[in-house]
């Protein structure tokens, strides 16, 4: 017999006791059975749902900042602008680099006067800019390489006068010098400077010496010489149709020429020998929709009907 004060006699003890009273107090409707296998049976009996344990990454995952998406092509995306910039340089801005599309730097007349007279020969979209630093912008493509191809030839010393030409090209280089001289002076018209540079300018147009560039370009400003400062248009249109003459089939230039005498009727007061050029312009050159001569040529014909 084990003694009465052993672990397992207290234990006996002690459950004797709790049954004991339990009788005593009237629980009478304990279920007894509450080990019954079947309890997961009730239909009362609460579930509580189980969360899905979180599944483990497979791989470590990449920062958004800097991992651009799959798809990602920077040169798809660019935006290109469909304006080229030509920038004529100047004195203190002569030599610089990363200016525009292209730059040609100067070193005998001003940026500002060489732009004055090159929009003149390649009508651009625009000119802006100072004395030292202007730029002109094209649209078109072949009007810009023209321009920036000729620029270097404008870049002559800008004369107040000058003795009788010694030659064709002679002629050309002292016109384009006197006519930075009668552009200089802005409002105040020199008449005896501007016949001298028209004389110069016209010998280098006849001359078969002269290369076609230089004598399409010096009857083109022959022709606004004496359009703008003597208000002969008559003489400015024959001008013109010299300059149309000696340059290329189709090019630019011939179409700068066409362009200018058009000009030349509308100030004549003939609107319709002007709309039948504009129209040649047109459609002559309907392959280049983005020419500056090509877009004002159609606002006129649109404008008249």
């Amino acid at each position: 017999m084990r003694h009465p004060n052993s672990i397992s006699g207290r234990m006996t003890v002690w459950l004797g006791t709790v049954l004991i009273g339990l009788s005593a107090g009237g629980c009478e409707d304990v279920d007894w059975h509450h080990w019954d296998a079947g309890w997961w049976k009730d239909k009362s009996r609460v579930v509580r749902p189980r969360r899905k344990p979180l599944a483990r990454p497979t791989s470590r995952p990449t920062d958004p900042d800097t991992t651009p998406p799959p798809s990602y092509d920077p040169e798809k995306y660019a935006r290109k602008s469909p304006f080229q910039q030509l920038y004529l340089l100047s004195g203190s801005a002569a030599g610089q680099t990363g200016r525009g599309d292209q730059s040609v730097s100067l070193t005998l007349v001003s940026a500002r006067a060489c732009a004055g007279v090159l929009e003149s020969l390649y009508v651009p979209t625009g000119r802006l800019g100072a004395q030292d630093e202007s730029y002109l912008i094209f649209e078109e493509e072949e009007s810009f390489r023209g321009a920036g191809a000729f620029a270097p030839t404008l870049d002559v010393k800008p004369l107040e006068s000058a003795s009788p030409p010694e030659g064709p090209d002679a002629s050309f280089v002292s016109g384009i010098g006197l006519y930075y001289g009668v552009y200089a002076n802005g409002a105040v018209v020199d008449r005896t400077l501007v016949d001298v540079c028209e004389r110069h300018l016209a010998v280098a147009a006849q001359s078969e010496q002269v290369s076609a560039r230089k004598r399409w370009a010096a009857a083109v400003l022959a022709g606004r010489l004496v359009a703008e400062y003597r208000y002969d248009d008559g003489a400015a249109r024959s001008y013109y149709r010299q300059a149309e003459r000696v340059s290329e089939d189709g090019s630019i230039e011939q179409m700068t020429a066409r362009w200018w005498v058009a000009d030349a009727l509308v100030r004549q007061g003939d609107q319709e020998a002007a709309a039948r050029v504009y129209q040649t312009i047109v459609e002559a050159y309907a392959d280049r929709p983005e020419s500056e001569i090509v877009r004002r040529a159609k606002a006129w014909l649109e404008q008249r009907r």
